[in-house]
């Protein structure tokens, strides 16, 4: 299933640089999405566990890369988060995807979550604000 997101999302950057709406470097933000599980994964290793209140405590965790800028918005990349992927990792594997579909950032943007000195230090590494 995530080979075939990469595909359409691939497909959609195309048709977006068809257009002319990512010649211009762009906003991207990442940003960390959870969706809830019902079910039992055997080896829990896609499923992040939260406190149990109401309801489900079972999740999946998506990272995702999004061209926010005003008048094209567009998912760029997105990846599931294992439990050895670290929110770094996660940065770095979601750059890679804009580079790899050519994609040129103005500024990126993050949540707090991912202020870190490990993701602060890739962001400088690669020259990206």
């Amino acid at each position: 299933m995530l080979a075939r997101c990469t595909q359409v999302i691939a497909r959609s950057v195309r048709r977006l640089k068809r257009h002319g709406l990512l010649w211009k470097p762009v906003y991207v933000a990442i940003d960390f999405h959870d969706v809830c599980r019902y079910d039992k994964d055997p080896d829990m290793k896609f499923m992040r566990q939260s406190k149990h209140k109401n309801g489900t405590h079972l999740f999946n965790t998506l990272a995702s890369v999004h061209c926010v800028t005003e008048g094209c918005r567009a998912c760029l990349g997105v990846l599931v988060r294992t439990r050895d992927i670290f929110p770094a990792d996660a940065v770095a594997a979601l750059l890679d995807m804009c580079e790899n579909n050519g994609i040129r950032m103005r500024t990126l943007l993050l949540d707090r979550e991912f202020y870190s000195a490990e993701i602060m230090n890739l962001l400088e590494k690669r020259g990206i604000t």
